[in-house]
């Protein structure tokens, strides 16, 4: 279900230098960030396995006051699925759970990584105008999840989803914070009709690990 969802992380990655870098002397830049993942135990208790194990570098000249400066940022993505019968459509792997690091980027006391920036409303409208298969997004509601140390505040959607010629209405589950000189990002989508896939999500959250300090 995420091999379109996939571009979640690719849409995000490609929108990380588009800031101007003022405040810069020239040269080259490099932010690195250091991957999140999900503990072994939570994944054996949730049934969800890694599926994806990325690595994206994205490098792109920036100008500004006349200087020219070469931005080099790696990012990781994480994708674990989960696999849910779905009575007369067979067993699928339609529960996803997505987990993207991605270096805050500060040049000069600015953050330059737009992430930043977005809430998870604003989250969601810029990763369904990347998945095809996502229309009608609607809020549901907040909820509070303990993840990395901190509370965090996920917000849950309600979308019209199609995929493999199966039309049915899911949850997006989306949360976004810092965590050291990192922001971590993490999208679940599932069947709505799976009520207890929400319990296995919050799990997931509270099973994150993810190394302060930029790698």
């Amino acid at each position: 279900m995420f091999d379109s969802r996939t571009s979640t992380a690719l849409a995000l990655c490609a929108l990380l230098v588009t800031s101007g870098c003022l405040g810069a002397n020239g040269g080259q830049l490099t932010f690195s960030s250091s991957p999140t993942t999900v503990e072994e135990t939570v994944l054996s208790e949730t049934g969800y396995e890694l599926t994806k194990n990325r690595t994206f570098h994205r490098q792109q000249n920036v100008t500004a006051a006349g200087q020219t400066v070469t931005v080099n940022v790696t990012n990781h993505q994480r994708q674990y699925d989960h696999t849910i019968d779905l009575g007369m459509f067979g067993e699928k792997r339609f529960a996803t759970f997505v987990v993207l690091t991605t270096p805050a980027v500060d040049v000069a006391g600015q953050t330059l990584n737009p992430v930043g920036d977005w809430s998870n409303r604003r989250l969601v409208r810029e990763l369904i105008q990347q998945y095809k298969g996502v229309s009608n997004v609607e809020h549901v509601t907040n909820r509070t999840v303990r993840s990395l140390g901190e509370d965090r505040t996920v917000n849950k959607f309600e979308a019209d989803s199609s995929f493999e010629g199966i039309d049915m209405t899911v949850f997006v589950h989306v949360t976004s914070f810092k965590h050291g000189d990192d922001y971590v990002i993490a999208v679940a989508i599932h069947p709505k009709q799976i009520e207890s896939e929400q319990d296995r999500v919050d799990k997931l959250l509270r099973g994150l690990n993810h190394n302060a300090t930029a790698a």
